[in-house]
């Protein structure tokens, strides 16, 4: 089992994402995703800056992974993802089916990241031929389903990747939900997200929190959290995918990884009620198994 961190979803500022990458160096990951997927607005950090970030985690012996944007609206946002995928020489997860056709033309391999949204064997076979070396999986696919997906496909050249915690994202949209709130147009919403830095809580009418708003991007209002499901994700999957939700949560992933290691000292226990575990199952994902 091989361990990683997903990229960034939220909008920190500069010395914090700093901060947060000198921490999980010396964390035990082996994988460690780096760039902006959500807006291209959140320019904190340069493409040039991403670079560096990644030779010093390479230079740490684990692999750096640049993430695209998941979901593209204008031409120089798909030139950037083709600046960054020739001048970085780093293995790229692509979020969106742009970021495939350029790694295809350069023929360079990639990772299919959640968004993506692969939810059959076919589908993977045919990305598989383009160059796929890993697949995310999408948040919606559970252990029975994931179960049924790798049994079609005996052969397989790619590697599987689990999200085991982190804030799920269920959407994109072109609209900004966090400008929104704060009564400001999406094009002259003065980063307001770094306001946010860790999403907006959406609740309902009864006062529980369903959603969390981040950018164009709609979370589930509970964070996912698979520790109780660890045997059936061994089972499954390759990587283990921990996604930041705060800068320092490495301790997090070494409890992760001591569960696994030693699982006579961690039995089940019940979730916090702000967390939940029901996608895996395949029931509704907001609910607790």
């Amino acid at each position: 089992m091989k361990y990683s961190f997903g990229n960034i979803q939220y909008y920190w500022p500069q010395q914090i994402v700093f901060d947060f990458y000198k921490n999980v160096i010396n964390s035990p990951a082996n994988i460690v995703y780096l760039g902006e997927s959500v807006c291209s607005k959140r320019s904190e950090l340069k493409n040039q800056h991403w670079l560096e970030l990644a030779k010093d985690i390479q230079a740490a012996g684990k692999q750096p992974i640049l993430s695209t944007m998941a979901l593209l609206v204008s031409k120089a946002e798909i030139l950037n993802i083709r600046r960054s995928i020739e001048s970085g020489n780093l293995l790229v997860e692509a979020n969106d089916m742009g970021a495939v056709h350029v790694a295809q033309e350069l023929k360079l391999p990639f990772v299919a990241g959640q968004a993506l949204n692969c939810y059959n064997a076919q589908t993977l076979l045919f990305l598989e031929k383009l160059g796929m070396t890993r697949w995310v999986v999408p948040v919606e696919i559970g252990f029975e389903k994931l179960n049924l997906i790798l049994n079609e496909l005996p052969h397989r050249t790619f590697e599987v990747e689990v999200m085991a915690y982190g804030h799920q994202a269920l959407a994109y949209s072109s609209r900004c939900f966090t400008a929104r709130h704060e009564g400001r147009e999406k094009d002259k919403c003065e980063r307001c997200c770094l306001n946010y830095p860790e999403g907006l809580n959406v609740n309902s009418q009864e006062d529980q929190q369903l959603f969390k708003f981040n950018g164009v991007q709609t979370q589930a209002g509970r964070c996912l959290n698979l520790r109780n499901n660890l045997p059936q994700l061994i089972e499954l999957a390759d990587i283990l995918r921990i996604n930041p939700e705060k800068p320092n949560c490495t301790n997090l992933l070494k409890e992760f990884i001591a569960r696994i290691d030693t699982p006579d000292k961690f039995p089940p226990c019940p979730l916090p009620s702000n967390q939940s575990n029901g996608y895996w199952s395949q029931i509704a994902g907001i609910e607790i198994v």
